[in-house]
């Protein structure tokens, strides 16, 4: 017997969405073997050294924009909050993507 005033299990299972957390999980995957290969491979050559360092630190830069994705997702799920979900999801991308650029760049090591 279902209590009053609260869903049941089915409806708030199928409501969730598993993706924002499927992509923090990738995004921190993702680091973490960035992360590996830098200190793995680094001792290689000069030259892997600082293409691996580029790609740790773009790896850590995936993973701040994988970490808020659940955070603005579940934050916003509201019925009414579907414009600011979506433009601080597309404003927090866009920013990823422009401090991933800038990582790769080699003027700003």
């Amino acid at each position: 017997m279902e209590s009053v005033g609260f869903k049941s299990t089915e409806y708030v299972l199928s409501y969730i969405s598993v993706i924002p957390l499927l992509t923090n999980i990738i995004s921190a995957v993702f680091c973490l073997g960035c992360s590996a290969a830098f200190h793995l491979y680094s001792v290689k050559s000069k030259f892997a050294q600082d293409v691996l360092s580029r790609l740790d630190y773009g790896g850590i830069s995936v993973l701040i924009f994988g970490s808020s994705v659940p955070i603005v997702i579940y934050g916003f799920a509201c019925d009414g909050a579907s414009v600011l979900k979506w433009s601080s999801f597309i404003v927090a991308l866009i920013l990823d993507l422009a401090c991933v650029a800038v990582t790769f760049i080699k003027k700003f090591d």
